[in-house]
């Protein structure tokens, strides 16, 4: 990690990286266990794709990863790229291997790159090379809980010609080839009225005037949009612009229906139930779109179920149907009540070794070669180099001689994924590592610090190509140079007294790049000036 925070002081060892530079210490990594052969030799026999160097049945040669981290990712020539010397590198490479069962996992910071998706590649080839998939203590893949299918909608003609056509972010000749949304071209499709003008947005559990970058250039495409529709429980900022505010219920209030985040690897899933009454004339966003299509009649109110309740027994029918799990019972109705006495239902233990769901690749094997990557690139004279996970700098939209400081946005613990400004417990202990409460800071290398001129507890101003915002200074000896840090959450203009009016949002700063591939937000690529206030 670039910074020294929570994570790396509770670490047996922190390493400091260069931001954007993780593929390539992932693959510093992988060149110390292939040549000093700690890979898992059986792993990569009966379960990989690309690791040797291969014919393809068009008759042309492929080199493999292997060869190509050997002649490549030297740990010389990584420790130049990364900032981590290289008898680091052939340490770490080694515990990695001595240390079995473990996991390499590739976080938020990772992906926030425009070369995000490689550098998660190269972490994952980690796991591959030293046969971490599938085992106990390794990566496990989530399985699914056995829900019923969605009933198929009965099709009118106005919803074949919407269907028909083209996804409003996902337009356009230059969209990411695995996108499957892309927040940083919303603005400018909305400023061209392409592929269609919109006529409605709905926002639900969503801030992007507050979350999203250049949040300017956004807030005055949506004045383009006739009709915003919020569902937030919460007045933000996006709501604050919507022309109608239908309120959620809170979640002690509302029925859902909750799947995991890939964790623990068996099937589990849990039944949210309400356990207060609706503080205030509110109504769950599933049943308030229930309503709407109810109201509409013809095809679209058939093809809804009467209620958002029924809509979650429906899908969890077919757990109960499949016999298994934590919960049986031969009715569904004994099976709903035992549910809701346990609030979930889990099919434990992981079961091992059912590798056609476990690599759902097009080989059916882990690839070190990315058959998919192929097929959405094509062939073109890049080589095999963009199939394989690899290290490309950094696409930065501002020159370093103008920005000469890397911005790397965080969330802290107490951020709680853009509802934890409007709680006073939260603030009270938001900077807790720094002592600073009810307020951003940004923290600053000493010596950076010593050639701007500025002291602990200065203010500056961080400026960017999007804008610029007034910060208090904190300096931090866990800081790169030639980076500054900058928690998330601040800056609110509309989320209660408790957030609003508290410093300025640091995502003003960040302008509108992208991971080449994913097509997701490039947070941690955005380059900074800081003068003194």
């Amino acid at each position: 990690d670039p910074r020294y925070g929570v994570s790396a002081a509770r670490a047996d060892e922190w390493v400091q990286v260069r931001p954007g530079t993780d593929a390539a210490l992932a693959l510093g990594l992988a060149h110390v266990l292939i040549r000093d052969e700690l890979v898992n030799r059986d792993f990569i026999r009966d379960h990989s794709f690309g690791f040797e160097a291969w014919t393809d049945p068009g008759g042309h040669a492929h080199i493999g990863f292997k060869d190509f981290v050997l002649s490549t990712y030297s740990p010389a020539s990584v420790a130049e790229t990364t900032g981590v010397p290289a008898e680091t590198i052939e340490r770490l490479a080694r515990e990695f291997a001595e240390h079995q069962p473990g996991v390499a996992i590739a976080g938020r910071g990772v992906s926030a790159h425009t070369n995000g998706v490689y550098g998660v590649l190269a972490i994952h080839a980690l796991n591959a090379l030293v046969g971490n998939i599938d085992v106990p203590g390794g990566v496990l893949v989530q399985a699914l809980p056995p829900f019923a299918n969605w009933p198929e909608p009965e099709m009118d003609g106005v919803a074949r010609r919407g269907l028909a056509r083209p996804r409003f972010d996902l337009n356009g000749g230059d969209v990411a080839p695995f996108a499957e949304s892309q927040m940083v071209t919303l603005a400018e499709q909305l400023e061209q009225g392409k592929p269609y003008p919109l006529k409605a947005i709905f926002s639900y559990y969503t801030n992007p005037l507050f979350a999203g970058p250049a949040s300017g250039r956004l807030r005055a495409a949506l004045e383009r949009v006739p009709l915003l529709v919020s569902f937030s429980p919460f007045m933000d900022e996006t709501t604050a612009m919507a022309d109608l505010v239908l309120p959620d219920h809170t979640y002690l209030e509302r029925w859902q229906l909750d799947v995991i985040p890939p964790s623990v690897g068996f099937p589990v899933f849990s039944i949210r139930q309400p356990v207060v009454e609706p503080l205030h004339d509110t109504r769950s966003t599933g049943e308030a779109l229930i309503q709407i299509a109810k109201a509409i009649g013809g095809s679209v109110g058939r093809s809804f179920p009467s209620n958002e309740l029924d809509m979650i027994k429906d899908v969890v029918r077919g757990v109960q149907e499949s016999g298994g799990g934590s919960v049986r019972a031969s009715s569904f109705d004994e099976f709903w009540t035992k549910l809701l006495v346990a609030g979930g239902w889990w099919d434990a233990p992981y079961s091992f070794g059912e590798w056609k769901r476990v690599l759902a690749t097009p080989s059916g094997k882990y690839e070190f070669y990315c058959t998919r990557i192929e097929a959405q690139l094509g062939k073109s004279s890049a080589g095999d180099e963009r199939c394989l996970p690899h290290y490309e700098p950094v696409q930065a939209v501002a020159a370093a001689t103008e920005f000469p400081f890397t911005l790397n946005s965080y969330k802290t613990m107490t951020h709680a994924e853009g509802r934890g400004g409007n709680q006073p417990h939260l603030q009270e202990i938001f900077g807790i590592q720094f002592d600073q409460t009810w307020g951003p800071w940004v923290e600053i290398n000493p010596g950076d610090a010593r050639s701007l001129g500025v002291q602990d507890e200065d203010e500056v101003w961080l400026g960017s190509l999007s804008g610029q915002v007034r910060l208090k200074v904190v300096l931090h000896d866990g800081t790169l140079p030639g980076t500054v840090n900058v928690p998330f959450e601040y800056g609110h203009s509309a989320y209660g007294h408790w957030a609003s009016g508290r410093g300025e949002n640091v995502n003003a700063l960040v302008a509108t790049a992208r991971d080449s591939l994913g097509g997701g937000v490039a947070w941690n690529d955005a380059r900074v000036s800081v003068r003194k206030a």
